[in-house]
């Protein structure tokens, strides 16, 4: 039998009653008529159905055991399930092989004389163990709640509910939230203890690389036209140049916010501070230890070794 056709065969056509069927594999074969597999065996599989012996619905149960125990020739064994196909009345579970040396019983032999002649053994009175043991599909149970289809939600452990509906300054219940005694708000506990959540209501989030400073994860750049120049140049001679002489790029640099709504305002031009930036290679490189003069405003920005403007005129 291959193991196609064993996990397809329904372990009820194989004895009377509850009947399990175990898949093993032998390498090597008597070279007689019938050609007997020869110890050792090794189980690799086995295929046990949903309704027990005693009547009871183990179809549960096959769903989540992990390992499981019975006797067999060479005393308790025990099986490791490491996949499992579900069947029309029964699961096929595969196992972690394990070895043995006897087989049992021959009870009767299927098709003798055929090229699908089976020798089939039976081991009877065997007791099974399922670790663990599982009476209720754990699916969509008061323990496996499927996301967002909770009725209520879990009271906190610390927050009480504060009762507002008629008084709002003084709430109807102050004495009984003094006490310790309101009743529990449907606040999950991580509300206040998970960073992610925390982080995100409570505590914010800063803006900067935590390196270098100016290395923000994120840079909201404004642009203006101007010409650049060594560090040491003249400022009078960099303002008469005339326009049509002057060689202008684009000078990027990052805004910054004061004030607050409604006289909240945001940078136009650099004031000190700021760092400049100038494009290169689709890369924002700093200008450092340079003069900017802005055509538009008519001033002149020096930066420093890390293109921080530390002067304007």
């Amino acid at each position: 039998m291959t193991e196609l056709e064993f996990i397809n065969a329904n372990p009820s056509n194989y004895g009377e009653g509850a009947n399990v069927n175990l898949l093993y594999s032998s390498s090597v074969a008597d070279p007689g008529v019938d050609n007997t597999p020869t110890a050792p065996f090794v189980i690799q599989g086995i295929s046990i159905p949903f309704i027990a012996e005693n009547g009871v619905d183990v179809s549960n149960a096959l769903k989540e055991v992990k390992t499981l125990r019975f006797d067999f020739t060479n005393g308790v064994t025990e099986l490791n399930i490491t996949a499992r196909q579900k069947k029309n009345g029964w699961y096929f579970l595969r196992t972690s092989p394990v070895t043995f040396n006897t087989l049992p019983t021959l009870v009767s032999i299927i098709g003798p004389g055929t090229a699908y002649e089976q020798n089939i053994y039976r081991y009877d009175n065997s007791n099974f163990i399922f670790l663990p043991y599982t009476q209720l599909s754990f699916i969509n149970n008061d323990y496996n709640v499927l996301f967002n289809n909770a009725s209520i939600s879990k009271p906190n452990a610390v927050a009480q509910v504060v009762d507002r509906s008629t008084d709002a300054a003084n709430p109807t219940n102050l004495l009984a939230i003094l006490n310790q005694t309101a009743t529990p708000a449907e606040i999950q506990n991580c509300s206040y203890t998970k960073v992610g959540i925390v982080n995100a209501r409570y505590d914010g989030t800063k803006l900067n690389s935590g390196s270098i400073p100016g290395n923000d994860p994120a840079l909201g750049l404004k642009e203006f036209k101007g010409s650049k120049h060594p560090i040491d140049a003249s400022n009078d001679k960099i303002s008469n140049i005339n326009l049509a002489d002057r060689d202008t790029i684009s000078v990027y640099f990052n805004p910054l916010v004061s004030g607050s709504h409604p006289t909240k305002a945001v940078q136009t031009f650099p004031s000190g501070s700021n760092y400049l930036y100038e494009e290169q290679d689709n890369r924002f490189i700093r200008i450092v230890n340079s003069k900017v003069f802005s055509t538009e405003k008519g001033e002149i920005y020096s930066t420093d070794e890390f293109g921080v403007v530390n002067s304007v005129v």
